[in-house]
């Protein structure tokens, strides 16, 4: 018997470490958009995935940058969207408006957004809110996922972990403690 708990032990640590982790990676194309469209939101394209079955999206980074070449590197104040959540903003008085190089942005998604990604697609727009033309470099969707543990490898690990506390527990009732003598001295 403890040999079963050992080896059901053994496979539940070795199935644990074994879950796979992947990165899907989707660029969209640079952006220009037309000429003083102040208030116009623009579609810039759609992030389409798919996710397989027995994976689960753990984190998504969005990263581009506001400006897409040498010959354009700046870009008209803007705010950038991922499914109607606010990832970037390109404010008129601040570099990413008048610089001599693209401004980067990068946005982290929370878990709470992470619902954004379950459909497998997201649409990426830019609404103008300055004058000029509105430029992004090519941007970038970054979503880590991870396998989703299946029910026998969750029941398999329960039965290591039950192994090795009965195991212990078995140790230490086996173990006795040395008897102390104390010896009291009037003084």
């Amino acid at each position: 018997m403890k040999k079963l708990f050992l080896l059901a032990g053994l496979l539940a640590a070795l199935s644990a470490t074994s879950v796979r982790a992947d990165t899907i990676t989707l660029t969209l194309p640079q952006f220009v958009g037309q000429v003083n469209a102040v208030g116009i939101t623009a579609p810039v394209g759609t992030f389409s995935f798919i996710l397989p079955p027995d994976q689960s999206i753990l984190g998504a980074t969005i990263a581009g940058a506001f400006g897409n070449s040498v010959f354009d590197p700046n870009s008209a104040p803007a705010v950038v969207r991922l499914d109607n959540l606010v990832v970037a903003q390109c404010e008129s008085d601040a570099p990413c408006t008048f610089a001599l190089n693209p401004v980067p942005f990068s946005f982290s998604l929370s878990p709470a957004h992470l619902s954004l990604l379950a459909d497998g697609m997201a649409a990426l727009a830019v609404t103008q809110t300055g004058p000029g033309i509105v430029r992004l470099s090519p941007t970038t969707l970054t979503i880590q996922t991870a396998a989703v543990p299946e029910p026998a490898t969750l029941i398999l690990l329960g039965a290591g972990l039950a192994g090795v506390a009965v195991k212990v527990r078995k140790r230490r009732r086996s173990q006795t403690w040395p008897e102390r003598s104390f010896r009291c001295e009037d003084h």
